[in-house]
């Protein structure tokens, strides 16, 4: 119970020291002048191009990268990382940097970005989550310029990485031996096959996004397509996104997570809110 405390109060005053820093960095950053919006958006998507090259070849290929930045902050953050250093003592010794050194304008906030980018890096965090909150960030008449230069960047190897991502996905055929995973798997693949779009659409509105990606790991192709047919473009990108990411799973994982599935579709077709062929073919008879 006291390790849980102070877990908690780790976690809390870290948050802390997070918030101190962004509001800084925020009234800091009204005071810049238009001219250096290109210096924040630079920030931005070089963070989302090591948050990508993170995800894809592992924490340790950023070495090489960040010998060459000009940022001596980022540097000393991704070092820190890199060798494995724990999260908060790696903002601890950020903040340190931080309110030693005070940078002023688009400076603050270009560090802050640094700080909170490297962090979610560390942590795993998704590629699309890290993007909508450094863009959260920037000031609004200066988003239409990032966006642009966002989209610029992304077209150039959005087709390539697009399909490097659906070809691991495509590819990831867990094995499961467990007796409990073994008989709930095709137990949901069964309900899914049965479901109408609008019905599956009405489910996974009450299914949390990690839920949903370790059953779409652990569903049969056809199952895994329908679930994905079902979703927005952009969620569907980050669950295959997660899924090709899972290493360590364990199968009671698997199994809580399509338990929990299994329970809202019992308790949707309950309500009324949507309907199983096979269940009203028994009500039927």
């Amino acid at each position: 119970m006291c390790e849980i405390v102070e877990t908690k109060s780790e976690e809390m005053k870290m948050k802390k020291i997070l918030d101190d820093i962004r509001r800084d960095a925020i009234l800091k950053l009204k005071l810049s002048e238009d001219k250096d919006q290109n210096l924040l958006i630079h920030a931005a998507l070089n963070l989302l191009t090591l948050s990508t090259i993170a995800r894809r070849e592992g924490l340790l290929s950023l070495e090489k990268i960040i010998e060459y930045t000009e940022s001596e902050f980022l540097k000393l953050i991704a070092t820190l990382i890199i060798d494995g250093t724990e999260p908060n003592l790696v903002i601890e010794i950020a903040a340190n940097e931080y309110w030693t050194n005070e940078p002023e304008g688009v400076q603050a906030m270009i560090a802050y970005f640094n700080l909170r980018g490297m962090i979610a890096i560390q942590s795993g965090e998704n590629n699309q989550i890290l993007k909508e909150l450094l863009q959260s960030l920037i000031p609004f008449h200066w988003r239409t310029t990032y966006k642009k230069q966002l989209e610029e960047t992304k077209e150039s190897s959005k087709n390539s990485y697009q399909k490097e991502i659906s070809e691991k996905f495509t590819n990831i055929h867990p094995i499961f031996q467990e007796k409990n995973t073994l008989e709930t798997i095709p137990l949901l693949e069964k309900q899914i096959d049965e479901l109408s779009n609008p019905s599956i659409q009405r489910i996974i509105r009450d299914i949390e996004n990690y839920d949903l990606s370790i059953c779409v790991y652990a569903l049969s192709e056809d199952a895994r397509k329908k679930i994905l047919n079902n979703l927005s473009t952009r969620l569907a990108n980050v669950i295959m996104e997660d899924v090709i990411h899972y290493h360590s799973i364990s199968e009671k994982e698997v199994s809580n997570s399509i338990f929990k599935v299994l329970s809202v579709i019992e308790k949707l077709y309950e309500t009324g809110e949507i309907c199983i062929p096979a269940k009203l073919e028994k009500t039927d008879n």
